[in-house]
């Protein structure tokens, strides 16, 4: 599996936003700091995630002997069998509704963090990516023809799983993607930082929480999960 460390934050910021949200619907208005360099054009672009709609992030498996987690990082391998983002497009004139399904993804979140002033705060994120298959429909792109933007559809989907694996290894270098790409890997910065500044976490509080979310225990951070004697056995050992 090789390295990707803008691709991975895409996933992640949906997880993550999903998750701060139901934990807390008032930290929406916060903001914590993750400032860029200086404005260049290589910056980050500015990522709005509020016109996606995901499916398939609840539905994954982890594996707990691949999982590593340290005082000031952690490695966490993540398997999801279908996930399915819908987007609101304007294209050619036509507004639509396109979307793309991705089969068998799996992800290895790395994140590197700190503690300061008794809280924990994210500095870095980045992983890893494999995608087996997609399917693609990106609405009114031939308007004209309903063949031909089946086939380019059709085709756009058996291709990303190359274009990923060669943008992984840094074979494809797409600018405007990278930039955006890198906008999302901050707003999930921001949106972790969020989570943990609004409920007060430190390392240990957070290790606590979640064992207790493991255990069911009603004081915990509370998130639909399915996982929780994997989880539970993991933090144990």
């Amino acid at each position: 599996m090789q390295r990707a460390s803008v691709l991975v934050p895409l996933l992640l910021l949906v997880v993550v936003g999903r998750v701060a949200t139901e934990a807390d619907p008032e930290s929406q208005g916060q903001t914590v700091s993750v400032p860029p360099a200086a404005p260049s054009l290589t910056d980050p672009l500015p990522f709005d995630a509020s016109n996606f709609t995901v499916y398939g992030l609840n539905d994954f498996t982890w594996d707990p002997s691949r999982t590593r987690f340290t005082r000031t990082s952690a490695t966490v391998p993540l398997s999801f069998p279908n996930v399915t983002a819908f987007a609101h497009t304007s294209l050619n004139g036509a507004n639509g509704t396109s979307y793309v399904q991705l089969r068998n993804v799996t992800v290895r979140l790395d994140a590197q963090y700190e503690e300061k002033d008794d809280l924990l705060y994210v500095t870095e994120l980045g992983g890893s990516i494999l995608l087996e298959d997609a399917k693609v429909k990106i609405a009114s792109l031939f308007p004209k023809s309903a063949k031909l933007s089946k086939i380019w559809n059709k085709a756009i989907g058996k291709s990303l799983p190359i274009l990923v694996e060669l943008f992984n290894g840094g074979k494809l270098k797409i600018e405007y993607l990278s930039r955006l790409l890198s906008g999302a890997k901050f707003y999930a910065m921001n949106t972790i930082n969020n989570a943990l500044n609004t409920h007060g976490l430190s390392f240990d509080r957070l290790v606590e929480s979640m064992a207790k979310f493991a255990d069911g225990s009603p004081d915990s951070l509370q998130c639909d999960g399915t996982a929780s004697d994997t989880l539970v056995g993991w933090l144990r050992a």
